[in-house]
């Protein structure tokens, strides 16, 4: 009888448990999309469909890479802090890239770095955005990615960019955007 109790007691806190650590993620991540800072980054074309990764566009930014001469030694897949800023049009630009949180009242996120270069003098961070999936219904992903290739293709200074929150170091991906309209609107529509 005692064994049951407990057999009773641990399945029910490991329901509560399945339950809370989900929807404290969902949470964090809706705070970050209710009161982050919204920055536009710059889209670059973008890769091929790969059927086994699943139902999502594939993003290359084109700004994420800090040349700074006093950037010293980063490794591969370290956590490198990235300030953000906004060029003259309007778009994300990565400022600096340090080792520990910015200061309070600082855009910044959080993201692994992908590459250090150290060449005549001039140090290149190439970090890895957070959030280079864009995630769609299973049938508008590959018509959206199609779409972009060929709009690509067609004109190379078209407009694309990713629409992005960011809080706290904290980054969420709420739409992306070719020549000012959504890609989902234009996944959606049907082909003439």
């Amino acid at each position: 009888m005692r064994n049951k109790r407990w057999l009773l007691l641990g399945f029910a806190l490991l329901s509560v448990a399945q339950l809370w650590v989900p929807g404290w993620m969902i949470w964090q991540e809706e705070q970050v999309v209710r009161g982050g800072e919204v920055f536009k980054f710059r889209v670059q074309p973008f890769d091929p469909v790969d059927p086994l990764r699943g139902r999502y566009v594939t993003l290359r930014f084109a700004d994420n890479t800090i040349n700074d001469p006093l950037i010293t030694d980063w490794s591969r897949n370290e956590t490198a802090y990235i300030t953000l800023g906004v060029d003259a049009e309007g778009f994300a630009i990565p400022r600096a890239a340090t080792r520990e949180v910015p200061t309070a009242g600082e855009d910044f996120l959080s993201a692994p770095v992908y590459l250090f270069r150290n060449r005549d003098s001039t140090q290149r961070l190439t970090v890895r955005y957070p959030f280079e999936r864009f995630y769609m219904q299973e049938f508008k992903a590959p018509r959206a990615e199609a779409l972009l290739r060929e709009r690509a293709r067609a004109d190379s200074l078209l407009p694309a960019y990713a629409l992005v929150r960011v809080r706290d170091g904290r980054a969420v991906l709420t739409d992306v955007l070719v020549d000012g309209v959504s890609l989902q609107e234009v996944a959606g529509e049907e082909p003439d």
